[in-house]
């Protein structure tokens, strides 16, 4: 009883040090907020994070697979961003000895002169991730979002996307990462029999049946997802 008692403390004791949620985003879109303030936390937008499977492009030719990062700010309370700083892969989040997230080291930044509310990262899931549908499907990505929000009432802050289900904190205790699962998208067909032409769009995937890399009258997405 005594070791049972003390496992608990224990587990309990590392979940709060570590500012940890166990489940991690995905398969399909994850959509989470951008949290700023020290003493409270407030919302200033929020975050889109997804993968593709085989991606065509306009003259059906497959590209390749990609994992996305889209920065949407909260323009009806005001907020837009100056700077955008992105880390996604298998490596770790850029972090200090002390366990600092450090933004200026992520691999995907921009800075803006006039404040934007929106900002895309794209990545390419085998030439910048690594990544292989062979023998990495279903290996979860580290993700973290970092942003310089300014608002049109002239408040700067710094904010970061945290899903309310599944982050790890900093060791600063401000700041968030979380994980994103790879997984391939599911193929649906027409039951009827095989139409080609129809345009289809999900809240991942876009695109006109027939008109694929494969030639085939099927779309892409990912279960639950409206189509």
């Amino acid at each position: 009883m005594r070791s049972a008692r003390l496992f608990m403390i224990l587990t309990a004791a590392l979940l709060c040090v570590a500012g940890t949620a166990l489940a991690q985003q995905g398969p399909g879109k994850s959509i989470s907020p951008l949290y700023y303030g020290n003493q409270t936390v407030e919302y200033a937008g929020h975050v889109h994070v997804w993968n593709n499977g085989r991606q065509p492009n306009a003259d059906g030719e497959d590209i390749g697979s990609k994992f996305l990062v889209q920065v949407h700010m909260d323009t009806d309370a005001g907020w837009y961003f100056t700077e955008v700083q992105v880390q996604a892969g298998f490596e770790d989040i850029p972090v200090t000895n002390s366990g600092q997230a450090r933004p200026g080291k992520f691999n995907c930044k921009a800075e803006f002169a006039v404040p934007s509310d929106y900002f895309e990262c794209v990545y390419d899931l085998e030439d910048d991730i690594g990544f292989n549908w062979g023998s990495d499907r279903g290996r979860p990505i580290n993700v973290a979002v970092h942003v310089e929000a300014v608002n049109i009432d002239g408040r700067q802050e710094g904010a970061w996307a945290r899903p309310d289900d599944s982050y790890t904190m900093f060791a600063d205790q401000w700041g968030w990462w979380y994980t994103y699962q790879i997984s391939h998208p599911m193929r649906g067909h027409l039951i009827d029999k095989p139409v080609k032409g129809y345009g289809y769009i999900t809240p991942t995937h876009a695109g006109i049946a027939g008109r694929e890399y494969d030639s085939s009258s099927g779309f892409w997405f990912f279960p639950d997802e409206e189509i």
